[in-house]
């Protein structure tokens, strides 16, 4: 009677990964979605939004001609704003807005 020598190292390693191929199966059947379920619902998705998008109220891209394609819109206005708006003061930095003719600034000498 002949025994067969056994590699512990590899059925310990043969054990586990069929241990983690099991609970990998309950994983994807408790969880998961096939490759192809979620290439479907992918496609799907793209689907569903372009549909949306064909029944759009206002047209992203008018056709040549038409009066919304001719004429661009204007921009809004606020309703406290008005076309003689003032300029906005020239930025200047700290050291130039303390420097004047007065003889006090940082630059004059005393």
């Amino acid at each position: 009677m002949s025994a067969e020598i056994i590699n512990l190292r590899r059925a310990r390693k043969a054990r586990e990964k069929a241990r983690a191929a099991e609970t990998a199966a309950e994983n994807r059947a408790r969880h998961g979605r096939s490759k192809h379920d979620s290439e479907r619902g992918t496609v799907e998705e793209h689907q569903r939004a372009a549909h949306l998008d064909g029944h759009l109220r206002v047209a992203l891209f008018e056709a040549p001609g038409t009066p919304a394609a001719a004429e661009p819109m204007p921009a809004p206005v606020a309703a406290n704003e008005d076309a003689a708006t003032p300029a906005p003061a020239p930025q200047v930095s700290r050291g130039e807005a303390m420097e004047d003719d007065d003889g006090f600034g940082p630059g004059s000498a005393s």
